[in-house]
């Protein structure tokens, strides 16, 4: 049977102190934090309310979900978006720079209707099969350059 060996004798046998404690660490909440947190959860995210409350952004969650508080959610209507989603952007990058593109090239999926839809792209019968060509317009370029809003 092995025996564990001696501890080293420069270990630290918690004598010493934590300078700081954790943010908030056992902490009890107040009910005037808690009111606040009921406010707050409809307009704004975790990580801002922790920083007005001075906890975490994991110990509003964990609070929020004790006391059955639900984040809104804030989405943006896609007629109202400027910026293109990441599945737009990669389509929209194989029209950049170039002048038109012939659509059995590209993906096919429901995004080539929803970028014509938002004036993003536009298509166009060439040829004497009338093949589908598509070209980003200047208002998808415009969006593809956009950032994307950080969410949190």
């Amino acid at each position: 049977m092995k025996s564990h060996p001696e501890k080293p004798a420069d270990r630290n046998d918690g004598e010493g102190k934590m300078s700081k404690p954790p943010l908030g660490a056992n902490r009890p909440w107040t009910p005037a934090e808690e009111e606040k947190l009921r406010a707050s959860a409809s307009g704004e995210r975790p990580p801002t309310i922790a920083e007005q409350l001075d906890r975490s952004p994991i110990a509003v969650l964990h609070r929020s979900y004790k006391l059955g508080i639900r984040f809104k959610r804030t989405m943006i209507a896609s007629d109202e978006r400027t910026f293109a989603t990441h599945p737009e952007r990669q389509f929209m990058e194989r029209l950049r720079g170039k002048d038109w593109v012939k659509g059995t090239t590209l993906p096919s999926s429901r995004l080539t209707v929803n970028l014509q839809n938002k004036g993003w792209i536009e298509h166009q019968l060439q040829g004497p099969k009338n093949e589908i060509f598509y070209r980003i317009t200047d208002v998808g370029l415009e969006a593809l350059k956009a950032p994307v809003p950080r969410s949190g």
